[in-house]
């Protein structure tokens, strides 16, 4: 009876230390965040770390004068869609290169170098994917939609933000492109001289992802928006079936231009 009661006691025990302790085949999941403002890492809010289950006014809530901010422009990355945009970006350069050899075979030399133009332009572009495009910091406690959870989905969350833009940036086949100052005026008065509007190749992307089409009907009513992206393509009349729909897929890329980043710079880690 005793060693009956022992090996009772040493089975109860055993349960105890095995329920106790956690799974070794279960991983604890930890969610971190790291913040950037106007492209660079924000070094004391490199690397934060969430216990429980974080909602993004927690994120916010860990940005020191977040006044100072335009939240319009803020962005959440996480790696796995960054690289889902990346792979976007290399399927159009894909196809930009055999655009380029069509209008080779047809010695459409002028064609030619616009294609190749455009795609060693999208090459550098400085793209940085986001869940969502533009925070409310005021009204993330009243509305559970917009204040959704972090959760070990992603892991890791990275917030850009932005200070008050003050330059409009022109990319694309502008022959001076890039950024420059920011002027309250009609975005035609700000185009080159050798732009169309009956190309179907002008688009404006603003800071929240919003994509305007520029066309005869609307061209002298636009105004420039800071922090907007003005992208200028190839003339839809010289686009060969099959490939109507490059600038479209280009302008889908620009939503996803970093705020802050100029032309040729590198977009930052998305994961540090």
């Amino acid at each position: 009876m005793p060693s009956s009661f022992t090996h009772l006691i040493h089975i109860v025990l055993l349960c105890v230390a095995v329920c106790s302790s956690p799974s070794s085949g279960q991983e604890i999941s930890v969610i971190t965040a790291s913040v950037l403002i106007d492209g660079k890492q924000h070094e004391p809010l490199n690397h934060i770390t969430f216990p429980g289950e974080p909602r993004l006014h927690n994120l916010v809530a860990q940005i020191p004068g977040s006044h100072q901010f335009y939240w319009p422009s803020a962005r959440v990355c996480v790696p796995r869609l960054q690289k889902k945009l990346l792979l976007k970006r290399k399927a159009l350069l894909v196809q930009l290169e055999l655009l380029a050899g069509i209008y080779e075979r047809k010695d459409a030399n002028e064609s030619l170098n616009q294609a190749l133009k455009l795609k060693e332009r999208i090459t550098h572009w400085p793209l940085f994917a986001t869940i969502q495009h533009g925070i409310e910091p005021d009204n993330l406690l009243g509305n559970a939609r917009q204040n959704w959870a972090l959760t070990n989905k992603y892991s890791h969350y990275t917030l850009a933000l932005l200070s008050v833009p003050k330059y409009v940036t022109y990319v694309g086949l502008f022959n001076n492109g890039g950024r420059k100052p920011y002027r309250y005026q009609l975005l035609a008065d700000s185009l080159e001289r050798t732009v169309s509007f009956t190309d179907g190749n002008l688009f404006e992307i603003d800071l929240q992802g919003r994509v305007i089409a520029i066309t005869p009907a609307n061209a002298w009513k636009i105004r420039q928006q800071p922090g907007s992206l003005v992208f200028r393509g190839i003339p839809q009349s010289e686009l060969p079936s099959g490939f109507s729909d490059i600038n479209n897929k280009a302008v889908e890329l620009l939503r996803y231009w970093q705020p802050g980043k100029e032309l040729n710079q590198s977009s930052s880690p998305c994961q540090v």
